[in-house]
């Protein structure tokens, strides 16, 4: 006896095969795969690579022997939970969704403070502090001004260039 999923009140879409489902990856996962924040498997980093919108789960699977056939449905639930990707066609099955959902749920506030401490104190290092700044504007400036200052006390300090100085303007004008 066979029981319709649709007399039970589930969505077609729900009872399909989950991997017939089609994801694409959002802003956050692309960003994921230029600069790795999050902790993924390799797997999951292999999953959220190839998803691109046009093909299911099953054709990636085909494609790329690198991503784990049993386990791909749960990495693509975790993808969308954390967030990286978003179904386009099909649905993944509810309770891949709710279990990867509780995973998420089941970090430690304690830690994601610590990540994102990290993350700003990083960002505040990659800034240099206001005199580092200043000293970067005026350091090529300072370099010609005391160029130019040791040139001219050089001229002043030397007297006999300046004779030679002379000389050289008055054959520069006889010249000319």
């Amino acid at each position: 006896m066979s029981i319709d999923p649709n007399a039970l009140g589930v969505p077609r879409e729900a009872s399909a095969d989950p991997l017939d489902v089609a994801l694409e990856r959002t802003r956050r996962g692309q960003a994921e795969l230029e600069k790795p924040q999050l902790n993924l498997s390799g797997p999951q980093r292999r999953l959220l690579a190839a998803l691109n919108g046009a093909r299911t789960l099953r054709e990636i699977l085909a494609v790329d022997p690198g991503v784990d056939a049993v386990r791909a449905p749960r990495n693509a639930a975790r993808l969308v939970a954390f967030g990286l990707a978003k179904e386009v066609r099909g649905q993944l099955p509810q309770q891949l969704v709710v279990s990867a959902l509780n995973l998420t749920m089941r970090i430690p506030l304690e830690a994601l403070r610590m990540q994102v401490q990290l993350q700003e104190a990083a960002a505040e290092r990659e800034l240099p502090s206001p005199a580092r700044r200043a000293w970067q504007r005026w350091r090529r400036p300072l370099a010609v001004a005391l160029a130019v200052a040791v040139g001219f006390s050089m001229v002043l300090w030397h007297r006999e260039w300046l004779g030679r100085l002379g000389e050289l303007t008055t054959l520069l004008r006889s010249a000319f």
